[in-house]
């Protein structure tokens, strides 16, 4: 994320008020996670996510729920 997005910004209250838990990366002022951004995402647009290796750029709710909902399935099926 940075500070002056405002889909960042949407996406961290969507998340909050899910109470869904997520680790947050600032690529202003973190190189490592500015890195690891341009590899999950060449074209640098944010918000990028990664949920369970399924990248996802900007902020769309339905494309996250969905994200959300294979990655609880896949988990369920290897136990």
């Amino acid at each position: 994320y940075t500070s002056w997005c405002p889909a960042c910004r949407s996406l961290r209250g969507y998340l909050a008020e899910r109470g869904i838990r997520a680790t947050e990366y600032d690529i202003e002022t973190n190189a490592a996670a500015r890195l690891r951004q341009r590899q999950l995402n060449p074209r640098g647009s944010i918000p990028t996510v990664d949920i369970e290796g399924q990248v996802l750029v900007g902020f769309n709710p339905k494309s996250i729920e969905a994200a959300i909902d294979r990655a609880a399935r896949a988990r369920l099926q290897r136990l």
